[in-house]
């Protein structure tokens, strides 16, 4: 009787406890017919021996020693490939109940949330939010009691593995390029019941706001004071705010592409020399963003990370500047090559503070006369040398496309003329308004379009424009003194910084 695959089916079912007139799938039909073969190729083998045996049975003095042989072999035949036989019935009955399962992904980009927001302003939030996937298996029906082991590989290397009773896991993707992740569902008995793999590409998009109050949203706080009770804001002490022109353009960029984080440090009353660069109270800006970078580096590169404690250690501006660098830094640096993998998008407002606007108009308003013009070109001066120091160290870590608005025109009314009517005299006179108009605010926006040029930024130059009749004293105003309307000019600004930002990006210039 020759072996038939259907016999074959038969068996399986009874081993692996499947209805007896289940429909074989092909897979089955398939293993079956291979075991079949294989108790086929006994069978000829025996039909070989028994032929040659009764040919040798008419000769007596060789029969006995033929029929000895042939039943060696044959035994021998059976024994050898009767383990195979064995091994492939069992990896059918394994193999066959683990189904294979859909991973679901869900990547985790900063958020500004008022009270749990996920920003990116330390190097302890870079490794607490930074990179961060969800992966999970949670819309499956599965039995009780199962083990969910996740491994994640990164180009072909494996980067980590759980095992777990809860049917998600998070997953750190921190690096550019392929990652997979493979997922096998055990029994409480250890059986593999279910299997699944899914790859992603990650391409991390990293968003800096640094600067002045033009960029933290001073004057719009995210909760507007009212009686009895003070305004809110994303960081009280800076002023920062999630209704900022900067804050929405990052909104915007995370609702169209996955992966993309926040880091916010833009502070009111800060400027390049007392918050950019430097600052007595704590880490500067930059300082910070360096930190970052240098963590963002090591994971980009697939390094084993640096302890928290001592990359915050580490000034890499000291090295930009030329000044005393720490035994700490030197090690760092005779370590590694590292000078950071700086934000991709930086949004950068500075100068108003800088060249002293509030100081300069106060001094026009209590004292005219003695007002010396030659200190304001020597304010423009020195803001020229910090806007190059700031353009230095952020070439030096390795930043990305940088975005400089410029600052808007609040001098002009409905008609497009300087007018400070609808001011008290002793804050403001139309003189005065002219001279600012004139003399900081078009000096001002022409300098950073120059440094623009010198340093490859994208400069938002369209903002005065959208400012020209729209003033504060403008029937039509984009500035008042009254919440309300204090967000309609950080919409503006946000159209402003967002057509120069998506013409970046139609033209490929700063998208991957």
């Amino acid at each position: 009787m020759s072996a038939n695959p259907r016999v074959v089916i038969h068996l399986l079912t009874l081993k692996c406890g499947s209805p007896l007139d289940a429909v074989p799938s092909k897979d089955e039909m398939k293993l079956a017919e291979r075991i079949a073969s294989i108790l086929q190729d006994f069978e000829l083998r025996q039909l070989e021996i028994d032929e040659v045996e009764n040919e040798l049975s008419t000769k007596p003095e060789v029969g006995s020693m033929v029929l000895g042989t042939s039943t060696f072999f044959y035994f021998f035949q059976m024994l050898n490939n009767w383990p195979r036989l064995l091994m492939f019935v069992w990896d059918y009955s394994q193999g066959s109940r683990a189904r294979e399962i859909l991973i679901e992904m869900s990547p985790v980009s900063s958020s500004l949330d008022l009270h749990e927001n996920r920003m990116i302003n330390s190097v302890d939030d870079f490794q607490r939010y930074y990179g961060l996937v969800v992966v999970s298996a949670c819309n499956l029906s599965q039995q009780e009691n199962v083990t969910f082991q996740w491994q994640h590989y990164s180009d072909d290397r494996l980067i980590h593995s759980v095992k777990t009773d809860q049917c998600f896991a998070t997953l750190r993707c921190a690096n550019h390029g392929i990652h997979t992740v493979h997922l096998s569902i055990s029994s409480s008995t250890g059986v593999i019941i279910a299997i699944g793999s899914r790859s992603f590409d990650i391409r991390p998009l990293w968003i800096a706001i640094i600067g002045d109050s033009f960029a933290s949203g001073e004057g719009n706080p995210d909760v507007p004071m009212r009686a009895g009770f003070q305004a809110q804001w994303l960081d009280g002490s800076c002023h920062r705010s999630t209704k900022s022109f900067a804050a929405q353009v990052f909104r915007e960029i995370a609702a169209e592409r996955d992966h993309t984080y926040l880091t916010f440090l833009a502070c009111a009353g800060a400027s390049v020399e007392d918050g950019i660069l430097k600052s007595d109270a704590k880490a500067s800006q930059l300082v910070t963003i360096e930190r970052i970078a240098a963590m963002r580096e090591l994971l980009d590169d697939g390094k084993a990370v640096m302890p928290t404690v001592f990359i915050n250690k580490i000034d890499i501006s000291r090295v930009h500047l030329g000044d005393e660098v720490s035994p700490e830094d030197v090690h760092f640096f005779k370590a590694s090559p590292l000078r950071g993998h700086g934000p991709d998008v930086v949004l950068l407002t500075t100068g108003g503070n800088d060249i002293g606007f509030s100081d300069i108009i106060n001094a026009l308003l209590h004292d005219n006369s003695k007002f010396d013009i030659s200190l304001m070109d020597m304010r423009f001066f020195f803001v020229s040398y910090q806007l190059d120091l700031v353009a230095e160290r952020l070439a030096a870590l390795g930043a990305g496309n940088v975005f400089v608005p410029q600052y808007f025109d609040f001098t002009k009314n409905q008609f497009g003329e300087v007018d400070a009517s609808c001011i008290s005299p002793s804050e403001m006179s139309t003189a005065s308004m002219t001279f600012a108009e004139r003399r900081i605010l078009r000096r001002l926006n022409l300098l950073l379009l120059k440094k623009g040029a010198d340093h490859g930024w994208h400069v938002a130059s369209n903002v005065p424009t959208l400012f020209a009749r729209r003033g504060i004293c403008s029937s039509q105003s984009y500035i008042r003194l009254v919440v309300v309307r204090c967000l309609q000019w950080s919409q503006v600004m946000f159209y402003a910084v967002w057509m120069v930002m998506r013409f970046m990006d139609d033209s490929g210039a700063w998208s991957d």
